[in-house]
């Protein structure tokens, strides 16, 4: 799926990194990812993959495992449906499908936080870092030339 952004106002305040995930896992997912599957599944005539990435494997094996003791609050509390992820990402793990199948599922996969470009907006890096993470989003720096070029205009 595309990056989600969003900037609101939380309703909640996250306990632990586990939570946060998994709740912004399911708003990226309901809010956005599977009406974008949709529409383009329309557009093409063929079914689509959709696709999560997730930097933390403790969201990632709750969400597997449909279910868990320490965050069924969620469900009251943030409107988090950690079964209705599992349907979503894990539901046909019975089928023995490829990404060009017409059986193909959707994917809930790990990104290394090495790789995560999206630490960028929200965490401090030292400075060899946080140009490598603009890097990684296709960011560069543009030379400030507006001192050379003013003064070269008033020379001609």
């Amino acid at each position: 799926m595309g990056c989600d952004w969003a900037a609101r106002r939380s309703g909640a305040t996250s306990r632990n990194t586990p939570d946060a995930e998994t709740v912004s896992t399911d708003e990226a997912t309901f809010t956005s990812g599977m009406v974008l599957q949709t529409v383009f599944e329309t557009l093409l005539h063929r079914p689509l993959r959709l696709v999560s990435e997730s930097d933390n494997e403790t969201s990632i094996t709750i969400i597997r495992k449909g279910y868990s003791r320490k965050l069924c609050y969620l469900q009251r509390h943030q409107r988090t449906s950690i079964s209705a992820l599992n349907e979503v990402f894990f539901g046909d793990d019975n089928i023995e499908a490829t990404f060009n199948d017409e059986f193909s599922v959707n994917r809930l996969v790990h990104r290394s936080g090495l790789k995560n470009e999206s630490d960028l907006l929200t965490k401090g890096f030292p400075a060899d870092r946080h140009w490598e993470l603009c890097r990684l989003f296709g960011m560069v720096v543009v030379p400030d030339l507006s001192s050379s070029t003013t003064s070269t205009r008033r020379k001609q």
